[in-house]
């Protein structure tokens, strides 16, 4: 479904709920998915750690269990930066290794989803607001969820480089004339190589009900 957005040294994968029945969890990972109770997430979980020990295979890491920290984000190995995103019975996963790359983000979203639209005053900031209210309203939804994705991109993959926790309007998001790319600029310092106004690019993808947005930032 979803191609790799990324160089050939950064690993992606992605997986639907109904390629999981040759996956098996390691014991920790197991031990971790008990404590679910809810059996979607068990199931998201599961989609994700799969799709993350794909990508570690070119690493030799496939065997290392990936737990999640305080904040809920994965824990990969030591030498890896990596990213795991998942909608809709569906997941997607890249890594690098860290001598290659700094951060990676990634994240899928349902298009079909129904949102409120009133979520543009806590997603976006006023450039992008204005630019949503020129598009025809057919393509309102659509983009503001291409937007979201965007951040939650961006926030995944700045996070575990400085420990910010970067919200929805500490970034903004211009599409280019590429189909295929969005810039973006971050109005929060994350990191002294990352100030405030650092501008960077990520892509998107769109297939059938799908996006899928990807950042990475190299060494």
């Amino acid at each position: 479904m979803f191609s790799s957005p990324f160089p050939e040294f950064i690993q992606f994968c992605y997986l639907e709920a109904s390629d999981l029945s040759s996956h098996v969890l390691l014991p920790e990972e197991e031990a971790y998915i008990q404590s679910i109770k809810v059996n979607q997430r068990r199931v998201e979980f599961l989609l994700g750690r799969a799709c993350a020990h794909q990508a570690l295979i070119a690493f030799q890491l496939s065997n290392s269990p990936i737990l999640k920290d305080k904040n809920s984000a994965p824990i990969w190995p030591e030498t890896v930066i990596g990213s795991i995103a998942h909608a809709k019975n569906k997941a997607v996963a890249c890594a690098g290794k860290q001598t290659m790359v700094q951060g990676i983000g990634i994240d899928i979203e349902d298009l079909e989803r129904s949102i409120n639209l009133s979520i543009q005053r806590h997603v976006c900031v006023s450039e992008e607001k204005e630019w949503l209210a020129q598009l025809p309203s057919s393509e309102l939804s659509k983009y503001l969820k291409i937007i979201f994705s965007a951040k939650e991109s961006i926030f995944k993959c700045f996070f575990p480089l400085s420990n910010v926790y970067l919200h929805f309007h500490d970034a903004q998001i211009t599409f280019t004339k590429d189909s295929s790319c969005f810039e973006f600029k971050l109005f929060k310092t994350c990191g002294p190589e990352f100030r405030e106004g650092f501008q960077h690019q990520g892509t998107y993808q769109i297939v059938e009900d799908m996006v899928m947005t990807s950042v990475w930032v190299p060494v």
